[in-house]
């Protein structure tokens, strides 16, 4: 089974790549740490540690997945 997206770092547009990419390496440094990745598993949920275009990736091809569910369905907000 494919891993889902849990967790993610979310930021504001227009900052600087040199600050998007630091805070990506050290993000990652941190999440292939084993006492860290271990904590993930035992919540049932695995640490990737992606860079953020292949994270878009991800959110784009979900977001275009479960809206063709949601438009079958016909579920509506309420």
């Amino acid at each position: 089974m494919k891993p889902t997206c849990g967790w993610a770092l979310w930021r504001r547009q227009a900052r600087p790549a040199a600050i998007i990419s630091r805070l990506n390496e050290e993000t990652v440094k941190i999440l292939r740490r084993q006492d860290v990745r271990d904590s993930f598993i035992q919540q049932g949920t695995e640490p990737i540690g992606n860079t953020p275009a292949q994270f878009g990736a991800f959110l784009k091809a979900d977001v275009e997945k479960w809206g063709k569910v949601v438009k079958f369905s016909g579920a509506k907000v309420e």
